[in-house]
């Protein structure tokens, strides 16, 4: 059903140098895992030496604040299946929860915003769903305001959405 998605903790990274890529430029960024296996993602397709140098600077001061997001093509349905199945349904304790919780994701959050990617979706496409949710049921809204905020924290930590 869904993809499983560790958290990427690294001990330490190492990022190279501008180059060209394709006829463009890019770099590559190298984690050092906490098992020491290592982990290389590029960034290109800059069609300027400088902007990929600038991306560069960013994924920097990324990195050094631990706030670097490793996985950038995650949508909110992939995530959202990940969670419920791998998170959310050992966290709670009751039956009733777990099936409040399948119903906002499979039949609110993902026909809704389920094809955006994690890193793109943004306070505007939230606030949208829930004013929707609301016009229809206050307590299903509120219930869906619970479980995304739930949902996006457990993201942060695992370095799959940003803060």
């Amino acid at each position: 059903m869904a993809i499983e998605l560790q958290p990427i903790i690294y001990r330490e990274y190492k990022v190279y140098n501008v180059t060209q890529i394709k006829n463009k430029y890019g770099f590559r960024v190298v984690l050092t895992l906490e098992d020491n296996c290592k982990k290389t993602i590029q960034h290109s397709g800059f069609l300027k030496k400088e902007e990929a140098e600038k991306e560069k600077y960013k994924v920097i001061a990324k990195l050094e604040n631990n706030t670097y997001i490793v996985y950038t093509n995650v949508t909110v349905q992939t995530y959202m299946e990940y969670w419920f199945e791998y998170i959310i349904q050992n966290r709670l304790k009751s039956a009733g929860s777990v099936d409040t919780y399948r119903n906002s994701i499979f039949n609110h959050i993902i026909p809704n915003i389920g094809n955006l990617k994690l890193i793109d979706l943004k306070k505007g496409h939230i606030k949208k769903l829930y004013q929707q949710t609301y016009d229809y049921s206050p307590s299903v809204a509120r219930i869906l305001q619970t479980v995304i905020n739930t949902a996006l924290k457990d993201a942060t930590v695992k370095k799959i959405y940003p803060c």
